[in-house]
């Protein structure tokens, strides 16, 4: 209804709304029908009893205003999390989200009535989630604080798992959240945060909901003691519900091209290279040794030929000897004149980067799975990928929806080197959910032939899909590594913009030792 109870009537001025009301003790319920905040119907009727409000042909009167929404997805994923928010916090009412698409109507959430919260949580978003939880439950003065956190091998890597609730409203308060997420200190991996599903209950004059017009920002006036008594109690049940981390790694076995198999593409070799990988070399040598200062991720053009052969080596080893692998991160290698020093990671991913670009002209090579796996996720996070499948077939991961919560994943693309796990498809996805809710809202800046959700999505995919930092690389993997790299139209930077390669020429260095 709102903070004063002016909601509803804001929404009734701009849009077609229809309320039915029925009191249990009444034999006849009312309904009422209002257009454009104007009454034009009251009638006396039979109904169910509670309460039922109809909202459609929103914005009908202000054009204006509706041009400030964001995509359906964005707006759907807005919705959800509201909704799931009020499921979790009122386990006892039966909540149902409803969408109507193509003339079909589709139940997005369903939270049957229950009588504590885990149960709602089960429902809402999947056993997974609910089996990594811990309770929380505890009376600071005049506050009662319950829910549940998740243990640190339940990580996102944004906050869509984080729902809090101060007097029966759904808030954000980012101290709040901070102050939890720093009782995990080194148990989080870096911009990883952990699912917190909090209610917290309190004299209402202890809160200042004037923070923003939403009234879904709060401010403590008297926070201290509050906060610092929740870290406490979130410290001692992290320390009670300790436990090493376990990984079970799937082992598949695939139809074709098993993960540690090389890549092959049917990329032809451009005439410059076949002729004279020398030549490239030094032509990349020759370029300019400043990294641009921003990166507009640029892709190759139809008119550009990128080889990407695993048999490929440089014909002069003179002119490129690899040195080592230090730090299980670096390469490091002599190129005429120039010490190199190659962020493997990095490079590998710029590879695959311009791999999946090559994608949007040839639909990318998957490997496919003999038994599908399934991805626990809740609704709502499972519906953006199933609206993103097209784009994601394109680029060789095959999805569908499981009957059960989450997604099957049918295959993923041939250029993924990773090990197939649950958890390194599962990071994946969570990073990609992350990046396209974000990049929502921006379609159409990047002046490439991918839009920002496909940019977006090909950016997890290499970096996910790259050879990892911290392992022993051997100095082949470095060689067909850097060789492929030399043939990228922009082979300086990653696809998130890192520098992947270092240059120091034989001046410099011999400068550092006053020669």
């Amino acid at each position: 209804m709102g903070f004063r109870g002016e909601a509803l009537a804001s929404i009734s001025s701009i849009s077609y709304v229809d309320v039915e009301s029925k009191m249990s003790h009444n034999p006849k319920g009312k309904r009422l029908e209002f257009q454009g905040g104007k009454l034009i119907s009251d009638e006396t009727i039979s109904c169910k009893d509670g309460t039922f409000i109809h909202v459609y042909n929103i914005f009908y009167n202000t054009p204006v205003r509706k041009k400030f929404l964001k995509t359906s997805v964005t707006e759907r994923k807005r919705i959800s999390d509201l909704i799931i928010n009020y499921c979790l916090m009122y386990p006892k009412i039966h909540f149902q989200l409803i969408e109507k698409s193509n003339d079909d109507f589709q139940v997005r959430i369903e939270s049957p009535k229950r009588n504590d919260m885990l149960s709602t949580i089960y429902d809402v978003l999947g056993p997974e989630i609910a089996n990594q939880l811990m309770p929380l439950k505890k009376t600071i003065g005049h506050w009662k604080v319950s829910g549940y956190i998740s243990k640190p091998s339940l990580i996102r890597s944004d906050r869509s798992l984080q729902f809090i609730n101060i007097n029966g409203r759904p808030i954000r308060n980012q101290e709040l959240q901070s102050t939890i997420e720093d009782v995990y200190g080194s148990q989080l991996m870096r911009k990883t945060y952990p699912a917190i599903i909090l209610k917290l209950k309190g004299p209402y004059d202890a809160i200042d909901f004037n923070v923003h017009p939403q009234k879904s920002e709060i401010r403590f006036k008297t926070k201290d003691v509050l906060l610092s008594e929740i870290a406490l109690n979130i410290l001692k049940v992290l320390e009670d519900n300790a436990e090493l981390s376990k990984i079970q790694s799937l082992k598949l076995d695939r139809i074709k091209n098993k993960s540690n198999s090389k890549i092959s593409t049917n990329f032809s070799l451009s005439k410059n290279i076949q002729s004279s990988s020398k030549q490239d070399v030094k032509d990349f040598i020759n370029q300019s040794s400043n990294f641009p200062s921003s990166i507009d991720f640029p892709v190759p053009s139809s008119s550009i030929q990128t080889s990407l052969d695993d048999d490929y080596v440089y014909e002069d080893e003179e002119d490129h000897q690899i040195l080592g692998h230090i730090m299980n991160k670096f390469g490091i290698l002599q190129v005429e004149n120039e010490l190199w020093l190659v962020d493997i990671h990095a490079a590998d991913e710029r590879v695959k980067f311009e791999m999946y670009a090559n994608g949007l002209e040839r639909k990318v090579s998957s490997q496919q799975f003999l038994e599908p796996i399934n991805i626990p996720l809740i609704n709502s996070e499972a519906q953006i990928l199933i609206d993103h499948k097209h784009i994601l077939d394109k680029f060789g991961m095959k999805i569908s929806k499981s009957v059960n919560d989450g997604i099957l994943v049918h295959s993923m693309p041939i250029y993924y080197d990773q090990d197939i796990s649950i958890k390194s498809i599962t990071d994946m996805i969570s990073d990609m959910l992350a990046h396209i809710n974000d990049s929502s809202k921006d379609i159409g800046e990047i002046k490439t032939p991918l839009d920002r959700i496909e940019l977006n999505i090909i950016q997890r995919l290499s970096c996910h899909g790259a050879i990892r930092s911290g392992y022993p690389v051997s100095k082949e993997k470095i060689r067909y590594v850097v060789s492929n790299l030399l043939k990228c139209s922009f082979p300086w930077t990653c696809a998130h913009g890192r520098p992947t390669v270092m240059r120091i020429d034989k001046n410099q260095l011999e400068s550092l030792f006053y020669r």
